[in-house]
């Protein structure tokens, strides 16, 4: 098990009280937090303490989950993130979770100019992915990175 924060030091094995001190500071020092076990599965955390948090997992390979709430507090993201890392699965009942596969990407222009297409479904949500969590063992980028390509995204798609 490893606790990675997007910013400081990983920490092998945490204990409850680590994960809890660490994701305390969500917002100071870091903004994202990514608890991740030897098969690969993870549940991981971005925002702040003050406006929420938006809470992602997956336990099954390319079978990403997102919080349908934007504003999870940050007392039941620590929660999830004790329950993970204690081999709890009552953490999925925490809160209410949608695949992220149920999210709509962008509209895509209909465009007749030669070599120009639409960008399908899958390759909108396959981009995604690989800028949310980079390599297979940790996350690539910062949500807020991630939101904003995709924003971009959306506008020259629309363009």
């Amino acid at each position: 098990m490893e606790l990675q924060p997007e910013n400081s030091p990983n920490i092998s094995n945490p204990t409850a009280e680590q994960i809890r001190k660490t994701l305390s500071a969500l917002g100071d020092t870091d903004t994202f937090f990514s608890l991740r076990d030897d098969k690969d599965r993870f549940v991981q955390i971005y925002g702040d303490k003050e406006s929420g948090c938006t809470l992602e997992y997956c336990v099954e390979a390319e079978k990403v989950f997102q919080s349908v709430s934007g504003n999870v507090p940050l007392e039941t993201g620590i929660n999830v993130f004790e329950k993970f890392a204690a081999g709890d699965d009552s953490w999925i009942k925490t809160v209410e979770w949608r695949s992220l596969d149920e999210v709509e990407p962008p509209p895509s222009p209909v465009d007749d100019a030669p070599g120009e297409r639409e960008m399908s479904r899958k390759e909108v949500m396959d981009t995604y992915m690989k800028a949310a969590t980079g390599s297979k063992r940790g996350p690539g980028c910062s949500p807020v990175i991630v939101l904003a390509l995709l924003a971009l995204l959306g506008l020259v798609m629309l363009a």
